[in-house]
């Protein structure tokens, strides 16, 4: 489970939620305490931070038990998966980081060392820390 508030390490991904929440309404939101009165995007907000960390708890795992790159490769094949629908068009952000995560959640990953323990939030929150790595982006 992820801490109480955003840590450091979390940061890029946490103002590309910001941003994507944002442009969905037209307004800025500073910090993730700005969510407070959006019920709806506050909810999601912390389903993201839970499926980042469950990816990084599968990233822990895959160093403590797999050879090495095994996870950064699982990482590059959603990238490859999620992309054309990143450069789908899009109403704003929000929707964009609805409709990949999805997308990322209906992969066929059945190839990889990590496949067995690969979970829905798994995919997800590897989509998040493609957006932490600047990788992703969900405002065009």
């Amino acid at each position: 489970m992820p801490p109480p508030g955003p840590a450091a390490e979390e940061a890029n991904y946490v103002r590309a939620l910001l941003d994507a929440y944002g442009e969905h309404l037209e307004r800025y939101f500073g910090l993730a305490d700005d969510l407070s009165s959006e019920a709806d995007l506050l909810d999601h907000f912390g389903d993201c931070r839970i499926e980042f960390y469950s990816a990084e708890s599968l990233r822990a795992f895959s160093r403590d038990t797999l050879p090495p790159g095994e996870f950064e490769t699982l990482q590059e094949e959603i990238h490859s998966g999620i992309k054309d629908e990143i450069r789908t068009h899009h109403p704003d952000g929000y929707r964009r980081v609805l409709a990949v995560v999805k997308t990322a959640r209906s992969l066929q990953i059945s190839e990889r060392s990590l496949h067995s323990q690969l979970t829905i939030r798994d995919r997800g929150g590897i989509c998040h820390q493609l957006a932490n790595d600047l990788k992703v982006k969900w405002v065009k």
